[in-house]
């Protein structure tokens, strides 16, 4: 008798799972604490009357399959329980990675996975055919499953790479790390570990020079560094200035000067060298990838300019979801003007400290606005006169409003989720945008 399989977690992962095994004549068994009206619709486009037990209730047979959606905490007391009678877990990625014959380059790090996902996909479909791009960037990896595709680029989040055991990648990308998902993981270094498996079965790597001792810990052979800095080999890629301009390098050859890019900050310049550098692995012609990436057009609401035309720099930020991510953008923003940074919105467990002490030295920051339901826990680690906060988001920026003066930079980069008051980062993203076209309510 085959073993029996169920399907973890009804989200879009959870479905695509559904409907991948369906396909293939597999039977199954749903599970989810609460699945939502939208996927037991779904699910009714395939069966009559779907069943969907509570975890809990889940039969455990040693040698069954659990197929474990990234929503799905592995401390789940029916996980832990099903792990211990020798249940079998995996994930739609590791389904994915037996199934394909495509070559798969697999891009994970804390801050800016869509980013360097989506732009080594663009930078690749300029030079081969048959690419897809997927995972965690929005199209689960079994729905863009095609024996014609040569091969996969896929944003990979700690999550998805938690039951990554030997993850055959051509190219596996680690970026950056920095505290995050702390309501799920009992420790920063736990966070980490789950990063680190991307490396276990790679041909190449692609990660942050200052990663590099952490990536070859964990396995990562034939490596390839990127950083801000003069690269210290010829392979490198690196930032340095030449003829007064500030470049992206390799080696000693200047690629670009970085003003050519179609956005700025120093956390975009090290996308596009972590891209080109994938690239480079990829055997792709980098003097034509230096070309293309001029025309590679930044996704929003991260460090997406706004321009209202009254001389200040707007930016939406708003996918900035952890203090890594907002202590970047503030250093890519602040020799640009007088800044105004807007910090809130829905606490991860983050550890708010270090980014307040950051930023208390700082005196280029004329102002930090507060909101939402995390405002308490930030304010606990600032100086009582460096800031005001709100309870909504609208009120925020009301103030901020009035506050600006030409020259500044008003930078929104939360620090924290948003769905204390929007459904998602980009939704807070779009409202933001639409409040500074019609001035705030």
């Amino acid at each position: 008798m085959a073993p029996t399989t169920v399907i973890l977690g009804l989200g879009k992962t959870g479905l695509s799972a559904a409907h991948y095994l369906s396909a293939k004549g597999v039977p199954f068994i749903m599970a989810d604490d609460g699945p939502t009206e939208d996927a037991l619709r779904r699910l009714r486009q395939w069966y009559k009357d779907p069943v969907v037990l509570p975890l809990y209730q889940i039969p455990v047979q040693p040698g069954a399959i659990w197929i474990v959606s990234p929503g799905v905490s592995l401390a789940h007391p029916a996980i832990a329980k099903a792990r211990a009678r020798g249940v079998k877990l995996t994930n739609d990625l590791m389904l994915f990675a037996e199934e394909t014959d495509g070559a798969v380059v697999g891009v994970t790090g804390t801050n800016g996975k869509t980013t360097v996902t989506s732009m080594a996909g663009y930078l690749a479909q300029r030079q081969l055919s048959n690419i897809a791009i997927g995972g965690n960037i929005g199209t689960p990896c079994l729905d863009i499953l095609d024996p014609a595709t040569r091969l996969y680029l896929l944003e990979l989040s700690s999550y998805q790479l938690e039951l990554a055991d030997g993850l055959p990648l051509r190219v596996a990308a680690l970026l950056n790390l920095s505290p995050d998902h702390l309501d799920r993981y009992v420790s920063t270094e736990a966070y980490y570990e789950a990063k680190g498996r991307i490396f276990q079965a790679a041909d190449a790597c692609v990660v942050a020079k200052k990663l590099q001792a952490f990536a070859e810990s964990h396995g990562a052979k034939s490596v390839t560094v990127f950083s801000d800095s003069k690269p210290e080999s010829p392979e490198e890629f690196g930032l340095q200035y030449s003829k007064g301009e500030l470049c992206l390098v390799r080696g000693d050859e200047v690629l670009l000067e970085v003003r050519a890019l179609s956005s700025q900050g120093k956390s975009y310049y090290l996308n596009v060298l972590a891209a080109l550098a994938i690239g480079v692995c990829l055997d792709l012609d980098l003097a034509q990838m230096v070309d293309d990436v001029k025309n590679f057009k930044g996704l929003p609401h991260r460090c997406q300019r706004i321009d209202r035309g009254d001389q200040v720099i707007w930016i939406n930020d708003s996918k900035a979801t952890n203090t890594g991510a907002t202590r970047a953008a503030v250093e890519g923003f602040l020799a640009q003007g007088p800044m105004i940074l807007l910090l809130g919105g829905l606490s991860k467990g983050a550890d708010f400290e270090v980014l307040c002490d950051y930023l208390t030295g700082i005196k280029g920051i004329k102002a930090i606005l507060l909101y939402g339901e995390a405002r308490a826990e930030i304010e606990r680690h600032l100086a009582p006169a460096s800031f005001e906060s709100f309870e909504k988001f609208d009120r925020m920026i009301e103030r901020a409003l009035k506050l600006v003066e030409p020259g500044d930079v008003v930078l929104l980069s939360p620090a924290c989720a948003s769905q204390d008051q929007f459904s998602d980062y980009e939704a807070r993203g779009r409202h933001f945008e639409s409040l500074l076209t019609r001035g705030a309510a």
